[in-house]
């Protein structure tokens, strides 16, 4: 009760002077020089100190323990209901070697090239790998 009463009982004597600063100006002449030396000495005043900010979010773990039974129920009726959107289907990946061979080929070169290519097969059976042979043939 002592503090509000102090407070708000409080006076307080202020003096104060009013002048024009433009009639001051003229007289004051500013010195870049100094004004840089008097800033590097005093430069820990104007210093202005690091701010960071700092958002918090408060929740109860119980509240968490709970939901996941929930949430659980709900995606596996989600997945039965839809269960293609979950299933991956057959993809099958083909890689092919071609051999060049003109319509009006005689048989002996095709029979050459057929040749060729079955021995390409052949190599590949054996777990070679077929990026290499692409780059052979």
């Amino acid at each position: 009760m002592l503090d509000q009463y102090t407070y708000a009982n409080r006076k307080v004597k202020i003096s104060y002077a009013f002048f024009q600063p433009d009639r001051y100006k003229k007289s004051v002449k500013i010195d870049p020089s100094a004004m840089e030396k008097y800033f590097e000495e005093q430069k820990e005043r104007y210093r202005i100190p690091e701010k960071i900010r700092i958002t918090y979010a408060a929740f109860d773990p119980e509240v968490y323990k709970k939901t996941p039974k929930l949430m659980r129920r709900k995606s596996e009726t989600t997945m039965t209901r839809n269960m293609d959107l979950f299933r991956e289907k057959k993809q099958v990946k083909a890689k092919h070697i071609l051999f060049k061979l003109s319509e009006t080929a005689p048989q002996e070169e095709e029979a050459k090239i057929r040749d060729k290519a079955l021995g390409v097969l052949k190599e590949q059976k054996r777990e070679r790998i077929f990026l290499s042979l692409q780059e052979v043939f």
